[in-house]
């Protein structure tokens, strides 16, 4: 039964808000978890019930905290749908033409190593990523 469970068990609340009822909480900074269905809030860190006037009155002298890690995670978030390995191979590419072009260089074919302007790549053939596969696998 116990082969059954997972290695590691990430949120055990529960657990430690029963465990802790009737505690009072000293935490510094404790995390706020809201019970809708009995409307009680307790500290996440360590379990204990708390006074919901005092939890809403230190979110509320808080406020700038709380505000600046919603506009955090509003980032985190934009910056996730940005994300692209392709982007972020065509931008380090556009970056290194920047820096090569302001020394008058151009790149040069990674296998045969001849020279070739950067405008050619716009009408040159291209080929599936997966036949080159296959025929590097024949070889």
């Amino acid at each position: 039964m116990t082969e059954d469970l997972p290695e590691k068990i990430d949120d055990i609340d529960i657990l430690r808000i029963v465990h802790a009822r009737g505690k009072k909480c000293y935490c510094h900074s404790p995390r706020f978890v809201m019970e809708a269905d009995t409307r009680t809030v307790y500290c996440r860190e360590c379990g204990a019930q708390m006074d919901a006037y005092a939890a809403l009155k230190r979110l509320a002298d808080n406020w700038d905290t709380v505000q600046s890690q919603v506009q955090r995670l509003r980032d985190q978030y934009a910056a996730l749908l940005a994300w692209s390995p392709r982007r972020r191979l065509v931008k380090e590419i556009e970056n290194k033409l920047t820096h090569k072009w302001s020394q008058n260089e151009i790149p040069t074919c990674p296998r045969c190593h001849t020279a070739f302007e950067i405008e050619e790549l716009l009408t040159t053939e291209w080929v599936d990523r997966r036949r080159v596969a296959q025929s590097g696998e024949k070889d």
